[in-house]
């Protein structure tokens, strides 16, 4: 299976993990040549102490975990809407 697919398949893993559904993540692409899923996080979690660093953080380490090819994880901002 390809990267970008196996790399979908841990995000959807993630989502139960995530809790309500506040938080989401998407992979926006995976950079082969430095081996970087970049991503695109959105929501927030209004009743928790969760930085958006320790969010990314156990992120990168199931992604890692799960797909071995990642070396990095990049956040982007949310989409915005008007």
């Amino acid at each position: 299976m390809a990267v970008e697919a196996r790399l979908r398949a841990a995000i959807e893993d993630l989502r139960p993990l995530l809790g309500d559904g506040t938080h989401g993540v998407e992979l926006v692409e995976f950079e082969l040549a430095s081996a970087t899923a970049v991503l695109r996080l959105s929501g927030g979690c209004s009743d928790c102490d969760m930085t958006a660093e320790m969010l990314i953080t156990g992120i990168e380490a199931h992604l890692r975990r799960h797909v071995p090819e990642v070396r990095a994880v990049r956040a982007l901002p949310a989409a915005r809407t008007i």
